[in-house]
């Protein structure tokens, strides 16, 4: 199997021709076959009936030349010219004999029976004027003997006894058996009325004409019956016309000799045997009865022979037939089977050719230069680079526009990363500012803690600065709800710091009121002398708790202009990161929204910085969750910047591939749309 799918389609086709055509050629040759030995077995019988025609004249010159020496040995009559007229006509019968077994008599299986009967008949032939009439009795009876073996065994070996046809096995079975018997029977009838005495037959003779006579007539009708089946089955039709009327006469002839020798062996009602002249004229009837069993035997045999030509003919025409029919189906086979290996070759020669030369050129075609499967082969082929050529056509328009988008969407990161790289940097120094912050915070809370505990008088306005911190502080928790609005919170914050600033401020002063009361008081009670020695104890202590607060409020001031600075920087890098942005980042809206809410928040702060006074320990808390806010604000920028690289990356790997693909389609050639 592996070699045969290694073989072209023609060839496969000629192998399947091959298998085809061999074996019809093997039943051509075995129905040619059967046809010759058909031809060649009527060919031998043929030869058979032409071989035994010859013998049968020669037995039929022997029946004579016997009861013509059966007459001379009676002496009724003398040796004279009939014999040498039948002994001319038994020579031209053995010289015909000769020469056809010369001719045939190899296949016919002669090589014993004719030598024998050639010495027989030389014998005859040399001695005949030598000899006394019984020795030449005698010797004609050895030829009739040798001549009924030979003729017997020519119809075995030519198949004459096996005529596998109805009609021309009968005719066979009345030359070769039946006629042959009767002249022998009619022999034995001559020999047995030359034998008998003069005056009363002898019962034995008697005895034996009248069993011969009796075969003589069943072998009468036996042929009769046998002959008439074969008329009945003669599919040619032809043989009754033929045969009918005078094998009724002929047979009629016989039965009438019969007869005749019946009656005159037995009279009718006297059982007395016949005179001696009632058997003296068989010889001479005999010899007539002998010339009409040899002129049936010549229209039997005339008749076989025409139907065995007959046979052979038919045989002959039904061989012709076959082979012209046979051949003309070879040769229209032989003519579909090269047009279909010369359709189904140009059209693969044709595939082949334009597949080989293709080299990605999708604008060229397969011909389609046929309508069977090859044909359809080529068309959905056809329709398959078509199909291709659409689809690296809408590729290429896929890639051109990746490679554009990817080189906008490079452009606007690379410009996202700008931003973002800013605001991580602002961020930084906002957590650290407000680490500063925080710290200062928790100074504040410490000293507003001290100063409401050492002064009823500042409690009033410290509860302020905590009410306005718990505003601050309610402020800073919705930084921590939106990231988004940092920056505007860290503006609002800056601007709330200014106003720290001045409440600080306001601090300040009271904190200075209180140092000159202190102070005063402090005068008062020098003056009241022991009585507000104590009074100036406590009085001393407001005005250093005074001068503590002082100090603490010019750090603060310290540090929230600190804080304004950065904020103001911070603002200045937004404003500028907002001109740029048109489509940003979700991360860069949420963190400007963030610092916008932060802003917000930082004028919430203070206007709760007017509430500082009522919880400190709110704004340190605040601060401190402000702080963590902006911590992961910041760390959020970072992932943000790490999404950007990540984003940059894939881009880029997107690019590459769009360049790759684009390659890859350029390498086809494709229908411009």
């Amino acid at each position: 199997m592996k070699i045969y799918a290694k073989l072209k389609i023609w060839q496969k086709l000629v192998i399947i021709y091959l298998v085809l055509v061999i074996p019809v050629g093997v039943l051509l040759y075995l129905l040619v076959k059967e046809k010759h030995i058909a031809i060649d077995f009527a060919l031998k019988e043929l030869d058979g009936t032409a071989y035994l025609r010859p013998a049968r004249d020669l037995l039929q010159c022997a029946y004579l030349g016997l009861s013509q020496f059966e007459t001379i040995q009676k002496g009724t009559s003398t040796p004279g010219t009939a014999w040498e007229r039948n002994k001319d006509r038994c020579e031209k019968a053995f010289n015909s004999l000769e020469k056809l077994d010369a001719s045939i008599g190899q296949g016919l299986d002669t090589g014993k029976g004719f030598p024998a009967l050639r010495e027989q008949w030389l014998s005859i032939k040399v001695r005949g004027t030598n000899l006394s009439p019984a020795e030449m009795d005698r010797l004609l009876k050895e030829l009739i003997a040798q001549g009924l073996v030979l003729y017997t065994h020519v119809g075995d070996t030519s198949n004459l006894i096996l005529d596998p046809d109805l009609d021309t096995f009968y005719l066979m079975d009345a030359i070769v058996v039946k006629l042959p018997e009767i002249a022998d029977l009619l022999a034995t009838v001559q020999d047995l009325a030359a034998n008998s005495s003069p005056g009363p037959v002898d019962e034995a003779i008697k005895g034996n004409l009248i069993m011969t006579v009796g075969h003589i007539k069943s072998n009468i009708e036996t042929m009769r019956r046998n002959l008439g089946v074969a008329m009945d089955n003669n599919p040619a039709r032809n043989l009754r016309p033929s045969i009918e009327k005078t094998l009724g006469e002929k047979l009629a002839a016989l039965e009438n000799y019969a007869n005749g020798i019946e009656a005159s062996i037995v009279r009718e009602g006297s059982g007395v045997a016949a005179k001696r002249t009632g058997l003296s004229n068989l010889t001479g009837s005999t010899a007539k009865i002998l010339e009409e069993v040899s002129s049936l035997w010549d229209l039997l045999a005339g008749n076989l022979d025409n139907m065995l030509r007959l046979r052979i003919d038919n045989l002959r025409n039904k061989e012709y037939k076959a082979l012209l029919f046979v051949i003309l189906v070879l040769l229209l086979a032989t003519l579909l089977v090269v047009l279909a290996i010369l359709g189904i070759n140009k059209s693969v020669s044709s595939i082949v050719h334009t597949l080989k030369n293709l080299n990605n050129d999708l604008t060229k075609e397969i011909p389609v230069i046929s309508g069977d499967e090859i044909g359809e082969l080529a068309s959905i082929f056809n329709e398959h680079l078509s199909n291709m050529n659409k689809l690296l056509t809408i590729v290429k328009r896929s890639v051109d526009d990746i490679n554009n988008s990817s080189g906008a969407i490079m452009a606007e990161i690379e410009q996202q990363s700008g931003i973002i790289t800013q605001q991580s940097a602002a961020a930084s120094e906002i957590t650290a500012t407000m680490e500063e912050l925080n710290n200062s915070s928790r100074q504040i809370d410490e000293y507003s803690h001290r100063v409401a505990e050492t002064a009823d008088g500042s409690l009033e306005n410290t509860l302020n600065g905590k009410s306005s911190m718990e505003n601050v502080l309610k402020n800073m928790e919705q930084i921590i709800g939106d990231n988004s609005n940092n920056i505007k919170e860290i503006v609002a914050l800056g601007k709330e710091s200014k106003e720290i600033a001045k409440i600080m401020e306001i601090i300040n002063n009271i904190a200075d009121n209180s140092k000159l009361i202190a102070f005063n008081a402090a005068l008062e009670a020098s003056g009241a002398g022991e009585g507000g020695r104590r009074f100036g104890i406590v009085a001393i202590e407001v005005r250093r708790l005074a001068e503590n607060v002082m100090q603490s409020i010019e750090e603060i001031d310290t540090k929230t202009n600190g804080i304004q600075k950065l904020v103001n920087k911070l603002v200045i890098a937004s404003e500028k990161g907002s001109k740029n942005i048109h489509n940003g980042m979700d991360t860069t809206r949420s963190t400007y929204s963030l610092l916008s809410r932060i802003v917000d928040e930082s004028q919430s702060v203070a206007s709760s910085s007017r509430q500082i006074s009522i919880s400190t320990s709110q704004q340190r808390t605040a601060v401190e969750q402000t702080l963590q806010s902006i911590r992961e604000i910041d760390e959020g920028i970072k992932v943000a910047s790490k999404s950007i690289d990540h984003i940059t990356q894939s881009v880029r790997c997107l690019s590459e591939f769009a360049k790759a693909q684009e390659s890859v389609v350029d390498s086809f050639k494709i229908k411009e749309a």
